[in-house]
């Protein structure tokens, strides 16, 4: 991601020992180490949040795989092998998507909006603004190349890669 100008350069840099992005797993590891001191009044919201988000995320994979699936066999040609269970997969993750975005109103002393739903729909705001930023910025001037990292395992170490191909 920070190849590309999603995130910043520094969060990408590769440790040569472990080949792992050192400064990105410092700053998870300090944002959980604070979220640990905030308590269960903070961090039950996050995850009712995140529960809305990821039941959300997987209703859209299942529709997608299916969409996809019918698009790309031929008319008289039997389903797929396992579209049964994607279907089925759908309809549980649709169950539990609409279970998880009603339950913050079922709790007790829930506001109009309950803070769950203040939160997703900031962090929508601001993922929305960043997205339009980058979208904006030019990210690949011509003549641009990366260098792919040269770290143990990784295979595709050495040679020069376009940006638009990375």
């Amino acid at each position: 991601m920070a190849r590309v100008g999603l995130v910043p350069q520094a969060m990408g840099r590769i440790s040569p020992r472990f080949g792992s992005p050192v400064a990105a797993i410092a700053l998870v590891g300090v944002l959980n180490g604070l979220g640990i001191f905030l308590g269960r009044g903070a961090i039950e919201p996050i995850t009712d949040m995140c529960s809305m988000v990821l039941t959300l995320t997987y209703v859209m994979c299942c529709a997608t795989v299916l969409l996809l699936r019918r698009r790309a066999r031929p008319a008289k040609a039997p389903a797929a092998s396992g579209t049964t269970l994607i279907w089925m997969g759908l309809i549980g993750a649709v169950v539990m998507a609409v279970v998880a975005f009603i339950s913050p109103f079922w709790q007790p002393g829930h506001r109009l909006l309950p803070l769950e739903w203040q939160l997703m729909i900031a962090w929508s705001v601001i993922g929305g603004a960043v997205w339009g930023l980058v979208r904006r910025a030019d990210l690949e001037p011509a003549g641009e190349f990366l260098e792919e990292p040269d770290v143990p395992g990784n295979t595709r170490a050495g040679p020069k890669t376009r940006l638009a191909d990375a």
